[in-house]
């Protein structure tokens, strides 16, 4: 093709395109409005729903006899504590936990030997 041919084409569509006031409004105006107002709803959207996750109190059910497990969790203001649930499986279902942790028996001696044993490795 001629580059005159070519120059003579996008002139003529350039100058289509200006004189159509609506396609300016969509091509200039509208993203310039549409962006930031965008961008600043989709930031406090994500704030709100950081502050909501914050603050929300989880209920855990705990079956262990671990006495070093109890007082880590407690130390978390946002947590509650259920000690010895039957049925776990319907405490959840029935929103009464959110989370149930069950741990071995002699949890504490067995993790307190394997913390010993890495200290050992790491030596």
């Amino acid at each position: 093709m001629n580059i005159n041919i070519i120059k003579t084409i996008f002139l003529k569509e350039l100058i289509d395109t200006i004189r159509d006031s609506r396609t300016l409004f969509v091509m200039l105006i509208l993203p310039l409005m549409l962006y930031p107002l965008l961008s600043i709803s989709a930031g406090q959207i994500i704030i709100s729903q950081t502050k909501q996750i914050q603050s929300k109190i989880i209920n855990i059910g705990l079956k262990s006899d671990s006495k070093n497990l109890l007082n880590f969790i407690k130390k978390n203001k946002d947590i509650n504590i259920t000690l010895n649930i039957d049925n776990p499986i319907k405490a959840i279902e029935e929103e009464k936990i959110n989370i149930f942790l069950e741990t071995e028996n002699n949890f504490d001696k067995k993790t307190s030997a394997k913390e010993k044993n890495r200290n050992k490795n790491l030596l």
